[in-house]
């Protein structure tokens, strides 16, 4: 109980600094945009940070040197946990969104710090409203920012296997041409959704795999994407069981 006190009285600085953070950042941005937007970045994965520590996440990460850091790329990960974004934007070395469900757009507070960091929010049963954000998307991965998307669509409640991947996850890279980087991750307990608002120790184990360059595919080769990702997502995530629980 005591890592979901101090959780919660650490939300309310966060909130209550953001009063004053948002505004300047916004300052700051129309003067020089990218001073702007990079501000931002720091404040939000300072806090982020944060609230890996205030929860009592004990953090493991490998392969952080496999994210290009002259380019844009399109992240794709597992999803877990929200633990998951919390782990990794704290840690991306560049400007990344997110493209996370439309209820998250609606959160007070880190919903408006989301939308100035480029994140973008998919709903569920708009289809028009889904290709838009898709092509958004990869207008942004080509100018400089980096996307980060959870193909299996939904939180994955299993250890032992990825989800399938939705169509469409991957067209953004195929439009913009950037390399796609896998990223995984692997809990050794009961993540937020699970024991709120009895907040556990967790040991969380977060690995970037080698980035798949996509400038010379074909059409064939994207099709093949979805299954060779997930055959290396599958790859790190036994690594990642062997080093949380002795077995693959």
């Amino acid at each position: 109980m005591i890592y979901t006190i101090i959780s919660i009285l650490y939300l309310l600085l966060f909130a209550i600094l953001s009063l004053i953070m948002y505004p300047l950042c916004w300052i700051v941005r129309k003067c020089n945009q990218k001073r702007g937007d990079y501000m931002a970045l720091h404040y939000v994965q300072w806090g982020l940070r944060s609230v890996r520590h205030t929860t009592g996440l004990k953090l493991s990460v490998h392969g952080l040197s496999n994210i290009p850091k002259d380019k844009a790329v399109l992240f794709v990960g597992n999803h877990r946990s929200i633990f998951d974004t919390v782990v990794s934007y704290g840690l991306l070395p560049r400007l990344t969104g997110y493209i996370g469900k439309e209820e998250l757009s609606h959160i007070p507070v880190v919903s408006p710090w989301m939308r100035k960091l480029y994140c973008l929010f998919l709903p569920r049963d708009d289809l028009k409203k889904s290709l838009e954000i898709i092509l958004t998307a990869a207008d942004q991965l080509k100018n400089g920012i980096s996307m980060t998307i959870f193909p299996e669509g939904t939180r994955n409640k299993t250890e032992d296997y990825l989800l399938p991947f939705k169509a469409g996850a991957f067209k953004p890279a195929e439009r913009a041409r950037v390399p796609v980087v896998p990223m995984v991750f692997s809990y050794d307990g009961p993540v937020l959704e699970q024991s709120f608002p009895h907040l556990k120790k967790v040991r969380v184990v977060f690995s970037v795999g080698e980035p798949v360059e996509t400038a010379s595919y074909t059409r064939d080769d994207w099709k093949a994407l979805p299954e060779t990702l997930s055959e290396r997502m599958e790859a790190l995530l036994r690594e990642q069981r062997k080093e949380l629980f002795g077995k693959e």
